[in-house]
């Protein structure tokens, strides 16, 4: 579901009780002496929410030079799960959005920011994460899964512009100016939260990290799949790629189960899946690859070729294996459709992969109280 929102909210449908709140005072938006908008054609406002305080989201006051003149806007940035539930491993569901509206509505009263409910149903998104917790079970760990991701070419795919595997198979991420593809392991990143949130790579862990002081959880790994659109442009875009049509980039409109996972979905349709077949295959034995697929009818030369296509694929992944070969040549395609068509139905990493494809696809709603079997209450 939705996990972190940016919106914008214009200038009379807000009101600011106590200017002096915000760092620098917003009393100089509005009232003389005005700030000087400088070079830059605009000036900010910041109010963030306490260190060690109940979580709230970040706000942002901008006057800007328009052709008509100046305007003068909120920025609202939050996790809404954080906001709701205290966490995020919790996950929304679309009968929680009325709960939310609320929720923000008195969070934003406790600092002064006077908006309705329907003026925050109707505001702009102008960014957004789709998220979702993946329980990995039985030989599945979210360390495997991020390891297999890293090996893939999606940031070849996603003209990714910096690549970033952490701490050894903690998380897999991929990066440009519009959007990020991020995979990782969810427990593991609040273990390196407690010790440094710059460690993390979630914003505002402080406010969960008491989820596993309270209890450990047995049995289960989390993987996270995470999204994050951060222009209206790239939003829109991805809804006509998913074929979502007649919404606006409002909140109430945004706020849907089904977009969520549509989008999510696109991703792993469209950059995980294509290539996950040969570097699957590249896990397995290489002795057993050869019987396959010399059972198959195919060519020793040919098999011999496949194999150790393979095996360079293994030690270095499909990004490296491609980056070896001629950048005008057809050699990895000709390889892959080879491969395709081999069962990979006895191999357990494909299985996992399944598994979380599946998890994505039936986007069942996630609670930690659903997994207090798995839970050990800690020692005093």
């Amino acid at each position: 579901m939705i996990d972190t929102i940016v919106m914008s909210i214009p200038m009379g449908e807000f009101k600011i009780m106590d200017y002096d709140k915000f760092s620098p005072s917003a009393r100089g938006l509005f009232e003389p002496p005005y700030y000087r908008l400088g070079g830059r054609g605009y000036f900010e406002c910041f109010l963030n929410p306490a260190k060690g305080a109940e979580y709230a989201p970040r706000l942002t006051l901008s006057k800007r030079i328009r052709s008509s003149g100046f305007s003068i806007a909120l920025k609202i940035e939050l996790s809404l799960p954080k906001l709701l539930f205290g966490n995020n491993f919790d996950e929304l569901d679309d009968g929680d959005f009325d709960a939310l509206v609320g929720k923000l509505c008195y969070k934003l009263a406790e600092v002064g920011i006077i908006i309705t409910p329907d003026n925050l149903a109707t505001a702009t998104i102008t960014g957004i994460h789709y998220g979702k917790n993946i329980i990995l079970t039985g030989k599945a760990s979210a360390n495997l899964i991020i390891r297999m991701l890293a090996k893939l070419n999606i940031s070849k795919r996603l003209d990714a512009g910096h690549t970033d595997f952490r701490n050894d198979g903690q998380a897999v991420r991929y990066h440009t100016n519009t959007y990020e593809l991020t995979f990782y392991d969810k427990v593991r990143d609040l273990e390196q939260a407690k010790i440094s949130e710059k460690r993390a790579i979630e914003q505002d862990n402080k406010v969960q990290l008491e989820l596993f002081s309270r209890a450990e959880l047995k049995a289960i790994e989390v993987l996270r799949m995470e999204c994050r659109l951060n222009t209206r442009k790239n939003i829109k875009s991805m809804l006509e790629k998913c074929e979502i049509r007649n919404r606006d980039l409002t909140f109430k409109d945004l706020f849907c189960k089904d977009i969520s996972r549509a989008v999510l979905m696109w991703f792993w349709d469209d950059f995980i899946q294509p290539d996950l077949g040969i570097l699957l295959l590249a896990e397995r034995d290489i002795k057993a690859t050869f019987t396959r697929l010399k059972m198959t009818g195919m060519k020793e030369m040919d098999i011999l070729k496949s194999c150790g296509a393979l095996y360079f694929v293994k030690e270095h992944g499909i990004r490296g294996f491609r980056e070896n070969l001629a950048s005008k040549g057809n050699t990895f395609a000709r390889i892959n459709k080879t491969l395709k068509d081999v069962d990979l139905r006895d191999n357990y990493i494909c299985d996992c992969f399944k598994a979380v494809q599946f998890k994505i696809l039936e986007f069942s709603r996630i609670k930690l109280a659903d997994y207090k079997e798995f839970m050990i209450t800690s020692k005093p």
